[in-house]
């Protein structure tokens, strides 16, 4: 009985886990937020669109996508509203071409292409921050210019080897027959072993790199449009600088520049913030190279002649290297010399300017205090650093209100109070008792009070000499 009791319970607890888990598994499957065509041959539904809650959008279906125009308004991929949940593409097997409906899907991290793919459009996926890899299947034979615009964090572009159009070296994707650079990335390095003949005006468009160095396998610099493009390195054997090369190469500060570059074509380095030119020949072959309008930028840069013979000049001052001596710190210039041909730096050495340690101070005597200013002691004032170096201390007057704190004693000075009439400030003071004059006594008359005591007999007497003499006469 008790063995059916345990066979009972075990029962009705395979049959809830086989109720319950279908609930589970759904729980954790993606479900589909929104769907519709994306084809592009007859009425579009050759190929259907599918986004899930993970952020994937699979194009399933056979035949050719759509075409968009991405940024132009009313002609949006049907998922452009959706398009910051796309973390992952998958293109179905079935799908021949890819159109440019991807773009600013700012957080797909991933794309499946399959061997079906044929051919992809350009500015496929334009703004894709977040991508960094992509491989090219051998079945995608066309690509038209640069489907990855502008895709900052893009590092990694891999061809299958068995492509019979492209190959990728150095992260670029080059035409085989034609040795066409047709498209790069944040990560590429072109190839300086012949591979790479020409360069695709968009190839760079937007890539992340700042710095970037032209083989001598090319003989034409086509273009760059990169706005975090920092600094150039042209070698040697590359003749021709294309029009609107670096064009807008905002960013685009250094460029150094073979001897054997013949021409610079129009508006080259319009819209460059270039400074240093670095050319490896002499000013006379400089003078010599075709340079068409617009590149006021170039010609106006700091140009270093590489290849001059070099005649030094005169030593001089570098004055925006100069730090200041003070009186207590030692200062320091740069002595420079220059190329008197092509003004290059040949050399330059920095120079100690020795701390003055106050040569210039004088001695200012004290100052009293009047009523209507303090007085200083005496100090010691630098001219050079205008500071006082010792004494000049302030000596409050002793002119106003006075408030007697002890009476001084013939034995302790007293302590008195006194108030500055210039800031207020209440000092206080010691002072010393003053003795009394003694007071003068009929028995011991002072000399004056003796003098005093004459000057009055010799007037009494006077006055009654005239008052008899006056009384003779009558």
């Amino acid at each position: 009985m008790k063995k059916t009791r345990i066979i009972s319970m075990f029962l009705v607890f395979i049959l809830a886990l086989t109720v319950m888990f279908p609930l589970f598994a759904s729980a954790e499957d993606p479900t589909i937020v929104d769907s519709g065509y994306c084809g592009g041959e007859g009425d579009g539904t050759n190929l259907t669109w599918s986004l899930d809650s993970e952020g994937v959008l699979t194009i399933s279906g056979s035949g050719a996508m759509f075409e968009k125009s991405c940024i132009s308004e009313g002609n949006y991929s049907p998922w452009f509203s959706k398009r910051n949940r796309i973390k992952k593409v998958i293109f179905e097997p079935g799908v021949t071409h890819v159109g440019n409906g991807f773009f600013q899907c700012e957080k797909l991290e991933t794309i499946e292409i399959p061997e079906t793919v044929e051919s992809m459009s350009n500015y496929v996926f334009p703004y894709c921050f977040s991508l960094k890899e992509v491989t090219i299947p051998k079945s995608l034979t066309y690509i038209r210019d640069n489907p990855f615009i502008f895709c900052k964090k893009l590092t990694k572009i891999t061809v299958d080897e068995d492509n019979p159009v492209y190959l990728s070296k150095g992260n670029c994707v080059i035409e085989k027959e034609s040795g066409k650079l047709t498209f790069g990335c944040t990560g590429s390095v072109i190839p300086d072993d012949g591979t790479v003949k020409s360069i695709a005006y968009t190839a760079f468009d937007g890539a992340g790199f700042s710095q970037i160095t032209i083989p001598s396998s090319l003989t034409t610099v086509d273009g760059f449009s990169c706005s975090d493009l920092e600094s150039v390195i042209i070698q040697d054997g590359v003749t021709e600088i294309a029009s609107h090369a670096f064009y807008q190469c905002r960013s685009l500060k250094s460029v150094t520049i073979p001897e054997s570059l013949t021409t610079i074509g129009d508006s080259a380095f319009l819209l460059t913030a270039v400074e240093t030119v670095d050319y490896g020949g002499t000013r006379e072959q400089w003078d010599q190279i075709v340079v068409g309008t617009n590149n006021e930028q170039l010609l106006n840069a700091d140009i270093r002649f590489l290849g001059c013979s070099h005649i030094p000049g005169e030593p001089k001052e570098d004055p925006d290297s100069r730090i200041p001596l003070t009186c207590t710190d030692d200062g320091t210039v740069d002595i420079v010399t220059e190329c008197t041909l092509c003004g290059k730096e040949l050399s330059r050495e920095t120079v100690l300017l020795p701390a003055t340690n106050h040569k210039n101070a004088v001695t200012v005597p004290q100052v009293e205090a009047t009523y209507d200013a303090h007085g200083f002691t005496e100090g010691v004032f630098c001219n050079d650093c205008n500071t006082w170096l010792s004494g000049h201390e302030i000596i409050h007057n002793t002119l106003g209100e006075r408030t007697i704190v002890r009476e001084a004693t013939e034995d302790k000075p007293g302590e008195v109070i006194i108030t500055c009439t210039v800031c207020g400030e209440r000092g206080l003071y010691e002072y010393q008792y003053q003795h009394k004059p003694e007071e003068p006594s009929d028995d011991n008359p002072t000399i004056g009070e003796r003098i005093r005591k004459a000057v009055r007999g010799v007037i009494d007497w006077f006055l009654r000499l005239i008052a008899w003499l006056g009384g003779g006469k009558k």
